[in-house]
């Protein structure tokens, strides 16, 4: 799978650090672009990859975790 360029349609700006992380914001990232993406399918529209939802990074995840627990109290 290969980027053709038609994700530059759906990709976003950082949004700043006192707004929070791009995942909290609903942000998707593609590999393969290697862009974060506002998309509601779990593929990238571009190229077909499955998009990331969650981050990779230890403290990254238990930053969202500590979000969604916040957000369903």
């Amino acid at each position: 799978m290969q980027c053709n360029g038609n994700c530059a349609k759906f990709a976003v700006k950082k949004p700043a650090p006192k707004f929070g992380g791009l995942y909290e914001s609903g942000h998707k990232r593609c590999s393969c672009c290697e862009i974060y993406i506002i998309y509601d399918g779990g593929r990238c529209p571009c190229c077909g990859t499955a998009l990331r939802a969650k981050p990779r990074n230890g403290k990254a995840r238990a930053k969202l975790i500590e979000f969604v627990k916040g957000k369903k109290v």
